[in-house]
């Protein structure tokens, strides 16, 4: 059976990506590039970074520098600017593509929006705290 595969990931709900063994991103799918508004032209090879936040940008190039070294599945959190220009708390997965002698021929990784879910946490921790000083103030 023959297929296209940016056909099949532009199909996928989750945002996915393929990155060529030096890490440079081959390709996006359509998911990927609505939620940040940059089209595979814009996100090639490492474009990608302009959608990442300054600030987290450092620490994310290093992750991922050792997660190639290693060869190993990995995974990374940093901010990503969305379509409307807010940024918002993402965290990357990834997985070598390994070929029959086992050499790395692609990444493949998904990115998954885990804002609202970090600040469900946060509300949450909040909560059991402010629980908490009520409890201990309690005679």
């Amino acid at each position: 059976m023959e297929f296209d595969l940016s056909r099949v990931l532009d199909a996928l709900p989750a945002m996915v990506w393929i990155a060529l063994p030096d890490g440079q991103l081959e390709l996006v799918n359509r998911s990927w590039s609505e939620y940040t508004g940059l089209g595979l032209d814009e996100a090639r090879g490492a474009e990608w970074q302009t959608a990442a936040h300054p600030d987290d940008l450092p620490a994310l190039l290093e992750r991922w520098q050792s997660i190639l070294a290693s060869g190993q599945p990995g995974e990374m959190d940093a901010r990503v600017r969305r379509f409307d220009g807010q940024y918002r708390r993402v965290r990357v997965q990834c997985s070598p593509m390994l070929e029959n002698a086992g050499r790395i021929i692609k990444w493949c990784g998904t990115v998954t929006d885990v804002e609202d879910f970090r600040r469900a946490e946060e509300t949450l921790r909040r909560r059991e705290l402010d629980f908490q000083l009520i409890v201990d103030s309690i005679p």
